[in-house]
């Protein structure tokens, strides 16, 4: 489910795997903060997209 999500905000292979890692890692570290009223799914989804709009993020030259 995370790999999915993540390819398919970002249309591509490689990024994909990148997002899906940072966001395992962040769910991992995150979990005690997880509300049972909340709905998992969507939860794990809020943060497999947050990474893919981290990657997404255009690189600003000074």
């Amino acid at each position: 489910m995370v790999y999915r999500t993540a390819h398919y905000v970002l249309k591509n292979k490689d990024d994909a795997i990148l997002a899906a890692q940072q966001a395992l890692i962040e769910i991992y570290k995150t979990i005690h903060f997880y509300k049972e009223t909340e709905n998992f799914t969507m939860w794990i989804q809020r943060k497999v997209t947050t990474s893919c709009m981290e990657i997404c993020k255009p690189i600003k030259f000074t």
